[in-house]
Parts: structure tokens; C-alpha cells; sequence
């Protein structure tokens, strides 16, 4: 059986211009336990937004800024996997 791996988008450094594949990097990490109320998902698509230009740049801005190194943040796609959590049962 293989090991599941938890892979992410970096910022490599701030896009000078258009954002090229060259502005980022892969990382994979260990997959991390899920709780036994946990929901996994897998992370189809990442959503780059114009938005996000301004927290990759560290400009000041109303939200945190994504610095060097980090996991790129953004909307996404995302599937539901196994799960142990039990959903109530809904009214008809």
C-alpha cells in the first residue's frame, strides 16, 4: 500500500509582472491523520485570483500576507473523501 502524500504550492518569490510557473514550487509533505470527526478533501483546483497579487507582493492590505516559502491560499475545488463522522440523519 503507498503512503498518501500531502502536495502544495509554494511561493518561490513575488512575480515580477505576469506570474509564471517559475514564481512557485511543489513541496509534498507526510499526509496528515485525520481526526476521527475529520472531513479529508482533496484540493482539485487552486483559484490564483488578481487579488492575491497584493499579499504575495507584502504590500499592506486588510489580510495577512503570503511571505516566501509559504502555501499559496486561495479558493479551490475540493473532493470529500472517507470518512469516520457520522452525519445526522435529515427530516424529510
Amino acid at each position: 500500500m503507498s503512503v498518501e502524500r500531502n502536495r502544495r504550492i509554494l511561493l518561490a518569490h513575488v512575480p515580477q509582472g505576469m506570474r509564471v510557473e517559475a514564481d512557485f514550487n511543489r513541496g509534498e509533505t507526510a499526509m496528515p491523520a485525520c481526526s476521527d470527526d475529520g472531513l479529508p478533501a482533496r484540493t482539485r483546483w487552486l483559484s490564483h485570483e488578481t487579488c492575491l497579487r497584493g499579499r504575495i507582493s507584502g504590500r499592506q492590505s486588510y489580510v495577512a500576507p503570503i511571505s516566501i516559502g509559504s502555501v499559496m491560499e486561495g479558493g479551490c475545488e475540493r473532493s470529500f473523501r472517507r470518512s469516520r463522522r457520522i452525519l445526522p440523519k435529515m427530516p424529510r
